[in-house]
């Protein structure tokens, strides 16, 4: 089990590159987007836990689904908007707001996107931000100046 934070959060784990690089590969061979498989809040929980430890994905509190409907229910009842949701979920466990040029790998973070929910949940790769998108199989590309908020994970 990892050491705690001051703020009660599991520090990163001692194998966290390793674990991260696990849910990086794991996603980019994931195909397309699966609401509740294979998704942006998905990929921003497992990361969560592959960096802090075993169970901390829960920690966070983002809502997960089974499908798109369930993933549209879960919005609106928690926050509204994804952008709400997410926001909700950081201020709720007390992540620690940080430029997003300044992003370590296994960090999270917003960017605003042109589609039904105006918004993604980002994980900061070993070399690039990265997201799930309906446009494209596996992880997308995410320019820096496209997001609108990070957090130190």
């Amino acid at each position: 089990m990892a050491d705690r934070r001051a703020d009660g959060f599991p520090s990163r784990v001692q194998d966290w590159e390793a674990r991260l690089a696990r849910v990086l590969e794991v996603a980019q061979t994931a195909g397309p987007l699966v609401y509740g498989e294979h998704d942006c809040v998905r990929l921003a929980c497992t990361t969560f836990e592959a960096v802090r430890g075993d169970g901390a994905g829960e920690l966070l509190g983002l809502p997960l689904w089974h499908d798109e409907a369930s993933a549209f229910a879960a919005i609106r009842g928690h926050g509204g908007t994804l952008a709400g949701c997410v926001a909700n979920a950081v201020a709720r466990v007390g992540l620690p707001h940080l430029a997003p040029a300044d992003a370590f790998p296994g960090d999270i973070g917003l960017a605003a996107e042109r589609s039904r929910l105006g918004a993604s949940v980002c994980v900061r790769g070993f070399d690039s931000w990265v997201t799930v998108t309906g446009q494209s199989d596996g992880l997308a590309p995410v320019q820096t100046s496209n997001l609108v908020a990070s957090w130190e994970v």
